[in-house]
């Protein structure tokens, strides 16, 4: 024999057994939502902070022209000559040391030569001299950040 149950007691009975699982499936994607929105917020974050970073990079490569000149070191090559003479080394490698101790600095090497001889010639023998003035502080740096300002011969 079958209970005497109503159409009504049926279907709430049928929709409570729906109720539970539905309430989980929602309360997980709540959770998830959350979580989502939680990592949208750190990548917000994170890109606002890379922004800065751009930003102050710009602004500092922007500025790059204006320094401030701390110290020279004048070398001068026998005629015809590449190699630094040894009396100069010490000065160089002042240089250097003085520079290690400056947040943001820089070397700037330039070579020179007459204007005898070919221009060919001339220009070769400048790269080389200016060449050989930077090889004598960076070798004894482990982060020289120096700047090759190239070469000219005058006349």
């Amino acid at each position: 024999m079958i209970p005497n149950v109503s159409e009504a007691e049926i279907v709430e009975s049928c929709a409570s057994g729906y109720k539970q699982p539905a309430q989980e499936q929602l309360e997980k994607q709540k959770a998830a939502l959350q979580q989502q929105q939680q990592q949208t917020t750190e990548a917000e974050a994170k890109i606002a902070a890379n922004k800065a970073a751009v930003e102050a990079a710009h602004a500092r490569f922007g500025q790059l022209g204006d320094y401030n000149i701390l110290d020279e070191v004048a070398v001068y090559f026998a005629n015809g000559k590449v190699a630094v003479d040894p009396k100069y080394n010490s000065q160089l490698l002042q240089l250097a040391e003085k520079a290690k101790s400056i947040t943001a600095y820089m070397i700037q090497v330039q070579g020179y030569a007459s204007s005898s001889g070919s221009v060919a010639l001339n220009q070769k023998l400048s790269e080389d001299r200016a060449n050989e003035g930077y090889r004598v502080p960076a070798a004894a740096s482990s982060r020289a950040p120096y700047q090759y300002a190239g070469a000219r011969c005058d006349g």
